[in-house]
């Protein structure tokens, strides 16, 4: 086929019948005639955000349809040896779907003449309250001799109907499904409330579906709220590797979080491969994929299958119940699952109460990858300075959007989560303002998610919540300068979500949530070597100090916890982390680790995340953030900084002042850790510069021929500048709570120089600062602990939203488009 160049016009199922979009689009016409006039046509729509509906037939027409039917190629030939309808399964080497029995030998099972895409199977939830979309595919000459219905029944009341669903003619290109698949089909389900059990069958009806199988069937199906977790590899990290696991397997067991149901398309790795053999990559959407091409399936026996049907959704007492399993040293599909999404969901699920409906999650995420490759060709093209892709990349521009996203956008759901950005350290955090870097890139991806899914009415909403967690201390590949101005690009450059350009969205704070023992003894993989067990005096430890054995009391777990002289104190853990406290004592417990830039606490996450959305979604009174700098102002007379915070974020909660950590002394001059401009400091103080106005207003910093430079100015109007800086310029101050929006900062010791008070700053450090700056969390005598940054919310305990804002004649600015402004609290 040669390619061709065609304008088309696209009708939106959202407007009315006459109303036309106009869409560039690229065509590959089949057989190399003339364009439009050939029967079937492979339209590759470049920019997916003007196709909610389009496939074409016969003369060019546009008829109804829906995203999944653009792109079309031809199925692979069916080995003479295998049955029609019955293709040539490559990965297993059999004619049919491969099942691995339990002694190790496989079987193969034609498949039934009509499919469900993956992503839909028996105990699934499908969305409440919303036209939901079933989608799959089926065999017969491009569609033209059969026929799809879907009927859908209430298996506790009967009431039964059926709907038909759109054939969309013509070989579609999904990866392998070994079945001899030649059309696509969709129907739209009525909206149903939460709850209730119900079975859905596709039935295939004409001459072409031949003697294959009719009828496939869904069972045990509730509806309830489905949530998309996507991201890297902090999203695809298995529960295995969270402190939790254990506890949490536990609780499901035992029947509690009964309405969490969860479904795996991909995990920390995929397989890149373009074409037939294809999971996570492709160069095209890939609209209806095969049950079993990237789902984690349960092997079938007597008791954990259905028949001979694999099982790909699961419920939690199931799913955590299943034994161990080859492969997977944690156990089964429980700790398989992405363990910062099943936090999410449980933690949603007990923030809801009774009052919850059922929880479905579904996790697409894949480690080593970029916000590009998770995103439209065109929304990466319409920002600057992005983190480049391409054939070495390991995922790149657009391939997991078209491999791993595309699959469920017509799937009704109710949100997004999103847990990403650490391969996107070494680029340019951008801003949303200059349309450049991540900042630009998170505003435009969650933008195009949003409209790709809500293209059809009453499906998913347009502005369904969207949730994003920002990257721990340790997440920055060695990009350490770019982590406070990356966090801050993970908001649009807003410093809080919502904001104008992301609205209905929330954050999830992560830069008080390093693992805790991920700066012992330079070793971010277990406990401290440096302490050992007394055999004769249980739990408590020796620390080697130069050479000589002195008693601490680091791992005292008796009355003397208490003391304090004992390092290890659960009493300095806040009430929303505390139940963690002895599970990071005792790490042992947790089966694998995957090293520092994945933190084992998920919990936390899980948490911050579900309170965001259901301040968000669900009119939960809670804040839907941590406090949030709504200006401050500077008095030279009192010395005395006065920072005040959004009042109508913080609605019925108030502002708190937590523990604070004693600084950590000086580093001998041998020391070997690397130093930073200044004193060393941390996340976790209030810090004010002092120095010059230049020096003082550089968000980040850069280390260049042994000299630090300021790589992201102030103004961010210069393309990334560089000044040589001082050192000594920022220091850490103590702070006073005023009233329940408002702290003060004492400058009176300062050392003020002429210009005065130029900056001050929160949980915004020049490298991979983390809120613990003791000497015993870092010489591995207590863990570092998570969630004491020094300034949270006094009920919710969320963390402040890390800021940075210069002060001039008297008065607080932050960079834009964030404003912080106000002389009081709003």
């Amino acid at each position: 086929a040669r390619e061709k160049s065609i304008f088309l016009k696209i009708h939106s199922e959202s407007e009315t019948p006459h109303v036309r979009h106009n869409c560039t689009a690229s065509a590959m016409a089949k057989g190399g005639g003339s364009g439009v006039s050939q029967k079937f046509m492979a339209v590759h729509i470049s920019y997916l955000l003007c196709t909610s509906v389009a496939f074409i037939v016969d003369n060019g027409s546009v008829e109804g349809g829906r995203l999944m039917d653009t792109f079309k190629a031809t199925p692979p030939p069916i080995p003479p040896n295998c049955p029609k309808n019955c293709g040539w399964d490559p990965r297993n080497k059999g004619c049919g779907i491969g099942t691995q029995l339990p002694n190790g030998t496989w079987s193969f099972v034609c498949p039934n003449a009509v499919a469900f895409s993956s992503g839909f199977d028996s105990d699934m939830v499908l969305q409440r309250d919303a036209t939901t979309a079933v989608y799959g595919q089926v065999v017969g000459d491009g569609g033209k001799d059969v026929s799809v219905s879907v009927t859908m029944s209430n298996d506790a009341t009967g009431a039964v109907y059926t709907v038909p669903a759109t054939i969309i003619a013509g070989p579609t290109y999904s990866l392998q499904s070994a079945a001899n698949y030649t059309a696509t089909w969709k129907a739209y389900l009525r909206p149903a409330p939460a709850g209730g059990s119900y079975t859905i069958s596709a039935k295939c009806s004409g001459a072409g579906c031949g003697g294959a199988l009719p009828v496939s069937t869904l069972e045990r199906v509730t509806m309830g709220d489905v949530y998309f977790c996507s991201g890297q590899s902090n999203m695809a990290l298995e529960t295995s590797h969270s402190y939790t696991a254990n506890t949490l397997q536990a609780s499901m067991r035992a029947g509690k979080y009964a309405k969490l149901r969860w479904f795996r398309f991909e995990g920390m790795a995929g397989d890149k491969a373009d074409g037939p053999d294809g999971r996570s990559d492709s160069t095209y959407p890939l609209w209806v994929r095969h049950l079993g091409q990237t789902a984690f399936e349960l092997p079938c026996n007597d008791t954990y299958c259905v028949g001979s049907a694999k099982r790909t959704w699961l419920n939690a007492s199931f799913g955590a119940s299943y034994p161990n399993m080859k492969g997977h040293p944690g156990g089964g599909p429980f700790f398989s699952f992405s363990a910062a999404c099943m936090e999410f969901g449980r933690n949603l699920l007990d923030e809801l109460g009774d009052d919850a409906p059922p929880i479905g999650l579904i996790q697409s995420a894949l480690g080593g990858s970029t916000i590009e490759a998770w995103s439209p060709n065109e929304t990466v093209l319409a920002c600057q300075n992005t983190t480049p892709g391409g054939p070495t990349a390991g995922h790149p521009t657009g391939h997991l959007f078209y491999g791993m996203v595309c699959p469920f956008v017509n799937m009704t759901v109710a949100g997004w989560a999103w847990y990403q950005g650490e391969n996107n350290m070494h680029g340019d955090p951008g801003s949303s303002l200059l349309s450049g870097g991540y900042g630009c890139m998170m505003e435009r991806m969650v933008a195009a998610w949003r409209h790709l899914w809500s293209a059809v009415p009453n499906t998913t909403k347009p502005l369904s919540p969207f949730g994003v967690v920002t990257i721990a201390p340790s997440g920055t590949e060695g990009a350490d300068y770019h982590l406070s101005a990356f966090r801050w690009a993970q908001t649009a450059n807003y410093g809080v979500l919502p904001n104008p350009v992301m609205p209905n969205t929330f954050v999830a704070q992560a830069y008080d949530l390093n693992d805790p023992w991920a700066g012992v003894n330079g070793d971010p993989f277990a406990k401290p070597s440096v302490c050992s067990d007394n055999a004769s005096i249980p739990y408590s430890c020796t620390w080697t100090n130069n050479g000589t054995m002195s008693p601490l009391p680091c791992c005292q777990c008796g009355p003397e916890m208490a003391s304090p002289r004992c390092v290890w104190d659960p009493l300095q853990w806040n009430r929303a982390l505390a139940p963690l406290a002895p599970l990071v004592r005792n790490s042992t417990a947790v089966p694998q680790f995957m090293g520092s830039l994945h933190p084992r606490l998920k919990f936390p996450v899980g948490r911050r995340l579900a309170l965001g959305l259901v301040a968000t979604a669900y009119g939960g009174n809670n804040t839907v953030t941590g406090p949030t700098v709504s200006g401050c102002t500077f008095n030279p007379s009192s010395h005395l900084i006065s920072v005040h915070f959004n009042k109508t974020l913080l609605k019925d909660d108030a502002v708190a002042i937590t523990r604070t950590q004693t600084p950590i002394p000086p580093l001998p001059p041998n020391s070997s850790k690397p130093t930073r401009p200044g004193p060393v400091l941390d996340s976790s103080l209030m810090h004010v510069c002092t120095g010059n106005a230049s020096d003082c207003s550089c968000l980040s910093w850069l280390k260049q021929g042994g000299q630090w430079l300021c790589e992201i100015p102030f103004d961010g109007q210069v393309p990334r500048p560089i000044q040589p800086v001082r050192g000594d310029i920022w220091t850490e101050v103590p702070i006073k709570l005023v009233d329940e929006a408002t702290i003060s900062i004492d400058t009176s010791t300062l050392n003020v120089t002429s210009g005065g008070v130029q900056a001050v700053k929160f949980g915004w450090s020049f490298g991979a600062g983390t809120c613990c700056v003791d000497l015993a969390s870092n010489t591995g005598l207590a863990p570092c602990i998570p969630g004491s940054c020094g300034v949270m919310t006094r009920d919710s305990l969320l963390p402040l939203n890390p800021f940075f804002a210069i002060v001039a004649n008297g008065q607080c600015r932050c960079p834009a488009p964030q404003i912080c402004d106000e002389t009081n609290s709003q």
